[in-house]
């Protein structure tokens, strides 16, 4: 990470993918295959989870694989993961909290 002002903290880099996202409380990572409509499946189950979104940043590899950075408002339930994890193209999503 880095700290790009005073008090302005970002997240610069994660594994191989180069990001520039504010780190919150409560986050997921959620690496998968760069395809159509992974973003819109996994938004689908945190809506009807009744987890909101709070910020989001979509960063691709340099294979075909991508990450999505997603700030939530609150702790996200394993059975929420586990359904993010059953989307086909999807691998190993993670809920951080910090």
């Amino acid at each position: 990470g880095e700290l790009i002002a005073d008090n302005i903290k970002r997240i610069t880099k994660i594994n191989e993918y180069h990001t520039s996202i504010e780190p919150k409380t409560h986050m997921l990572l959620v690496p998968h295959i760069n395809k159509v409509n992974m973003v819109a499946k996994v938004a689908g189950v945190l809506g009807a989870d009744n987890v909101n979104i709070a910020g989001m940043q979509v960063v691709q590899g340099k294979t075909e694989k991508s990450i999505m950075i997603i700030n939530i408002d609150s702790k996200i339930e394993q059975s929420t993961i586990n359904k993010i994890n059953e989307i086909d193209g999807i691998e190993n999503a993670c809920y951080i909290n910090v």
